[in-house]
């Protein structure tokens, strides 16, 4: 907000912020991102839906790098919510597998770059 107001003299705020996590009901891509993102991996469904979004979180990261925006006015609401499978104790053995997975996908080029090593931990 500071360095906004300092260097281009906008006092109000953003409507639109630059973030890594966000919730998985409300998504939009740009269409030549999708080849890069899509289709959502229903491999460990059984285990856990968010699991599925972790992967899109992390691939879209690791691809674009702090290019997912939030605009900050919408509102999602869920009026029907059901039980489906959610296990959090998965998300720690599954991180590295998502990450090894964007890592062989990415340009030869790039595949043993600093960007993956820090993403393992």
């Amino acid at each position: 907000m500071v360095r906004r107001r300092l260097i281009c003299g906008i006092n109000e705020p953003p409507v639109v912020v630059s973030v890594m996590w966000s919730d998985a009901l409300f998504k939009a891509f740009h269409h030549q991102a999708l080849k890069h993102i899509l289709p959502f991996p229903a491999k460990y469904d059984k285990e856990s839906w968010w699991i599925s979004r972790l992967q899109v979180i992390y691939s879209v990261e690791l691809i674009f790098r702090g290019q997912t925006l939030y605009y900050l006015p919408t509102a999602v609401y869920n009026r029907q919510h059901r039980a489906y499978p959610q296990g959090h104790e998965m998300f720690s053995a599954r991180v590295p597998v998502i990450i090894e997975d964007n890592q062989n996908k990415a340009p030869t080029a790039y595949q043993n770059g600093t960007l993956f090593s820090p993403a393992k931990r």
